[in-house]
């Protein structure tokens, strides 16, 4: 990217991010990601997607998060993940673009989103870009990273300058996507194993997309801190 704007730059500036975070109750992992949103360079109040079927919780949330949307999935009580993820998936279509935060996501290093955008507009055949966090699963700890992990079954990665790409998993990682049409045009499924299914039926739709994870594919950007948790992944 160059350092210096255009004047068409200027006039047509890179479209912003909302922000949407999904969170189902687990306020200790909320507090540990809210603080670190700090990193989260230029963030401004975007949607909390609410999944506990909890009004309490809602509340104090909606008093951690001034200025932000704090919306339930459900009056009537938990609706697991893939119907948290298709809500918030007709959220994500009223945007541009969105970045898109799980409440157990702890952000480690400065992130400019705006960085992120850029990128998707410049590279259309990148579905996603992903920011990296440690070796989590047992498979990732012994191969010594995530990245690592999926090249060890025989996936294949590709280490691109600013980004690493894979066509193996599409991921709910702390991640920038298109909204709008794009969301539109790739409904979420529902039932269980709805993270790795749209991944799978993205990759067969298309055959160019890819799942991009930004940076080296060494340094991750954030740290995982919660056990899953609900039901319906």
């Amino acid at each position: 990217m160059t350092a210096q704007m255009s004047s068409w730059e200027y006039s047509h500036p890179t479209p912003k991010a909302h922000p949407i975070i999904l969170t189902n109750g687990r306020a200790d992992c909320f507090r540990q990601m809210r603080s670190s949103l700090v990193n989260v360079i230029g963030i401004e109040p975007g949607t909390v997607i609410d999944d506990s079927g909890s009004p309490d919780y809602r509340d104090w949330v909606r008093a951690q998060m001034p200025g932000w949307d704090v919306v339930p999935v459900s009056y009537s009580g938990p609706q697991g993940y893939s119907a948290a993820m298709q809500y918030l998936w007709g959220v994500a279509a009223g945007y541009e673009y969105f970045f898109l935060i799980e409440d157990d996501f702890v952000f480690e290093r400065p992130v400019f989103t705006s960085v992120l955008v850029e990128l998707l507009i410049e590279h259309p055949h990148l579905a996603q870009l992903v920011l990296l966090r440690q070796p989590w699963f047992g498979n990732e700890v012994e191969h010594g990273g995530l990245l690592e992990a999926i090249a060890a079954r025989g996936e294949r990665v590709v280490y691109r300058p600013e980004w690493v790409e894979q066509r193996a998993t599409w991921s709910c990682n702390p991640t920038v996507i298109r909204g709008g049409w794009w969301v539109r045009d790739h409904p979420w499924p529902y039932g269980a194993g709805s993270e790795y299914r749209f991944g799978r039926e993205l990759f067969a739709r298309d055959a160019n997309a890819v799942t991009a994870w930004y940076g080296d594919g060494k340094t991750p950007w954030v740290r995982h801190v919660g056990e899953r948790s609900g039901f319906g992944h």
